[in-house]
Parts: C-alpha cells; structure tokens; sequence
C-alpha cells in the first residue's frame, strides 16, 4: 500500500504545475519509500544570532514555550544589559512569555546582567549560562535556580515533520 501512495503521490508530483504542490508531492512519496530522515534541532549561528533584533528574539522564545510545562509557573526576570539595547522584563505568567521592553519589575525572581549579544546567544543555544558565568560575562542577582527553571520551558523544534506518514509520539 505504501509503495503504490508512494507511485501515485510521484506521479501527481511529475504533473504537477505549481512548484510547491510538486514538492509535497514528491517529498511524501520519498517518505512513503524511504522513511523519515534523522534530523536534530536547527543550530543556529554567530551570524544570526548577532543579527537577530531583539524584540523577534523575544517574539520566537514566545513561540518556542512549552505551555504545558509552564502552566503554573510565574518568574519574572529583569534583563539589564550592558550595551545599547534597552532593559527589558520577561514575565512568565499564564503559560504566556511576555516582553516588556523598557520596564523593570520591583520585586524579580532574578536580574540578569549581561551584554544583549550573550543573551541572544544564551537564548539560541550557542552558549550556556555556566560559561557566562564563569567567564564573567553574566552576572545572576536573585533566585539562581530560576534561570535554569526558565531555560528548561522553551521545545527546541526539529526542522524535519512528516508529511505523509503518523507522527511520532513527541517527547
């Protein structure tokens, strides 16, 4: 049965005008015949990381939280950098991340003091907040354990789905 999807989704793929339904086309019946490709997370690098703007930075660990995992959770974490970026407040509340650019909380669960660059690169996992720590580059006022508990809510996506067979059960 696989092998004759697998024919029939090559076959609509060959007849196929527009470039992207040639693509789901194709791409299923190599599925179908071959199976899911390994992939690991995307690996992001220096490049984009310095490049990113820092409110799309915010805007994608929105994105990435774990709602589940977050559910019940509430830390707020001052970010004072030492560079040109603004300060900002990240509040998790509701199983919701939110930004608060410019804003400061009274009484945080932790303030983190470091450059915007190391932030973006602690955040997309280039490097880790031991390292900062231990070069100097980070500096942690408040509940240490909340930065470890505040990494540990975001998924990191695979860039390979597929397409035609089940899902996995995801971990």
């Amino acid at each position: 049965a696989r092998s004759l999807l697998a024919d029939a989704y090559e076959q609509l793929g060959y007849q196929a005008e527009s470039a992207p339904w040639r693509n789901f086309y194709l791409c299923g019946a190599l599925e179908l015949r071959q199976g899911m490709a390994k992939s690991e997370p995307a690996r992001v690098s220096e490049g984009i990381a310095r490049g990113i703007p820092m409110e799309n930075l915010f805007q994608a660990m929105a994105v990435r939280l774990n709602g589940p995992k977050a559910d019940g959770i509430r830390l707020s974490l001052n970010l004072d950098f030492t560079d040109e970026c603004e300060n900002t407040l990240l509040v998790i509340e509701n199983a919701v991340l939110n930004a608060f650019i410019g804003r400061h909380s009274s009484n945080p669960t932790a303030t983190l003091r470091l450059s915007s660059e190391d932030f973006k690169r602690m955040m997309l996992g280039i490097t880790d907040a031991a390292t900062l720590l231990g070069d100097g580059s980070l500096e942690i006022d408040g509940n240490l354990e909340a930065l470890v508990e505040f990494s540990s809510l975001f998924d990191q996506f695979t860039p390979r789905f597929p397409i035609v067979t089940p899902r996995p059960e995801w971990n």
